[in-house]
């Protein structure tokens, strides 16, 4: 039997396993709603520098890094730290939009915030089943906080992966090579044995060619259009361009 090019599969957790609800922007509209403040998800997106009115609290933490006016670190914080990390952007974001960092409004986020859910798309039990019945070995890569372990679990995902690479334990997110090459390491995997499969262009694609993974881009909604990369419209395509 010939050998298998690819032995390892890697995925991207947010848009490409589960999605979250409600999602940030409709989070942060509510909550100073909640307060007494009109913010709409355009405002906030002109007044924070996120790249559209659909975003994530990654999101939010991004497009505040680097600002030296709002004095938040640059590091990722360890698990114990988590929530005060959270709370420091949660006030950054308030004075980013003119209004005050009022410990009952930032009370109300996180309430709201503690309130999302994970759901799971409905073809990724069956898909990650066929590809471990078919011998392949799988990981998560994925820029997210140190809840992401726990939310596997919940979602009965976690014992299908033999890692689970996350930004806030490495310390960098995609696409940054230093987050795949952790992965492979945990793996003890080389690049080229191994593919990437995510929803974002730049953080998973671009980040897992650059260390020379095979990138599959995920596009449920079709709203690519590119013809340098494998596309597929739902993870039950996976195997299909495995082993073509």
């Amino acid at each position: 039997m010939a050998s298998r090019r690819y032995t390892v599969l890697f995925f991207d957790f947010g848009g490409t396993l589960a999605w979250a609800e409600p999602r940030a922007d409709v989070i942060w509209v509510q909550a100073l709603q909640d307060s007494g403040y009109e913010v709409t998800s355009e405002e906030m997106v002109e007044g924070l520098g996120t790249r559209g009115p659909e975003f994530s609290r990654g999101d939010i933490i991004r497009a505040l890094r680097g600002r030296t006016e709002d004095d938040l670190e640059s590091a990722f914080p360890p698990p114990e730290q988590e929530e005060e990390f959270l709370r420091r952007h949660d006030a950054a974001v308030l004075r980013r939009l003119g209004l005050p960092p009022e410990e009952a409004i930032l009370d109300r986020v996180q309430t709201l915030f503690d309130g999302v859910e994970s759901h799971l798309f409905e073809d990724v039990q069956p898909t990650l089943g066929r590809l471990q019945e078919e011998g392949y070995r799988l990981g998560i890569i994925s820029n997210a906080s140190h809840k992401l372990p726990a939310g596997l679990e919940d979602l009965g995902l976690a014992w299908r992966f033999e890692s689970v690479t996350y930004s806030y334990a490495v310390g960098v997110e995609k696409p940054d090579p230093k987050i795949f090459r952790a992965a492979l390491t945990a793996m003890n995997v080389e690049p080229h044995e191994a593919v990437h499969i995510g929803d974002n262009l730049e953080a998973d694609v671009r980040g897992a060619a650059e260390v020379g993974l095979t990138p599959m881009l995920i596009d449920r909604r079709g709203r690519h259009s590119v013809s340098d990369v494998i596309v597929l419209r739902s993870l039950g395509e996976t195997l299909d361009h495995l082993e073509g």
